[in-house]
């Protein structure tokens, strides 16, 4: 009955509505930078679920886009996870600076690599993988 009780919030915090605004929730958060999930971005493509993330950064990185460096404050990722693998894809990438101006937004970004451990990547997999399980996603 205990386990009911934890999953109920989590599946709560799962279930879409498309006039719900975005509802970022920290996942992640040090002295460099803030990553954040958009728990109601959860969807499956297929057998593959995936979900928005939010990174916002202490100091702007550099991004090379067509052989153009572009510096960005936060990005914002559509990651797909084979949770099987466990690989992950970045399906799109939005890039802002400082003043939350879109810089670049891409489609298609990569191709599946390996999640490795203690990542960003790693942590919203797991996230995005035990949501997956818990509504039935093998």
């Amino acid at each position: 009955m205990q386990t009911r009780l934890h999953i109920l919030p989590i599946l709560l915090l799962c279930s879409t509505s498309p006039s719900m605004a975005e509802d970022w929730t920290s996942i992640i958060k040090n002295n460099n930078y803030e990553v954040l999930v958009d728990i109601d971005s959860y969807n499956v493509e297929g057998n593959t679920p995936y979900i928005t993330a939010k990174t916002i950064l202490e100091s702007s990185q550099t991004y090379l886009v067509n052989q153009k460096k572009i510096q960005y404050a936060t990005s914002i990722k559509n990651m797909l996870f084979n949770c099987a693998e466990p690989v992950y894809k970045t399906k799109s990438i939005e890039l802002y600076d400082k003043n939350n101006k879109l810089l670049v937004l891409e489609k298609e970004v990569s191709a599946f690599k390996k999640i490795e451990a203690n990542t960003t990547e790693f942590s919203i997999g797991q996230l995005t993988c035990q949501v997956h399980q818990m509504l039935g996603g093998a």
